[in-house]
């Protein structure tokens, strides 16, 4: 049997690549909040997330209102930081989220947890 080298590594890259797709991050999501204490969890790394960031006043004043929610996933470390980000849509607003986010401490998660938000912007 022979092998297309394009084929197979296009076959192989998601072994390869360290970046989690949002897919991954949204089903990992569904597993760590499927628990009560999970759901708990969940909330209250969401507003430290929230509560720890000035990008809501840079990305959003007086920008006008988002159509559709963003729907962002993030990673708490076992360590209580940020991991892995996720946005959805992956815009102009969402890179400026990501440019301007600060440090996060995040209570420590017994392992790796991932956390959604959803945000929308009215006028």
């Amino acid at each position: 049997m022979r092998f297309n080298p394009i084929t197979t590594a296009l076959l192989l890259f998601p072994l390869l690549s360290n970046a989690t797709s949002f897919i991954d991050l949204e089903a990992k999501n569904k597993v760590d909040t499927a628990s009560e204490a999970g759901k708990k969890y969940e909330q209250h790394a969401a507003q430290v997330f929230l509560n720890e960031n000035t990008f809501i006043k840079t990305c959003f004043s007086g920008q006008p209102a988002t159509p559709e929610p963003i729907k962002i996933y993030f990673e708490v470390t076992p360590q209580g930081t940020l991991g892995e980000l996720k946005m959805d849509p992956d815009g102009d607003t969402a890179q400026c989220i990501k440019k301007n986010l600060k440090p996060i401490n995040f209570p420590k998660p017994e392992t790796t947890f991932i956390a959604k938000i959803s945000l929308q912007f009215r006028n």
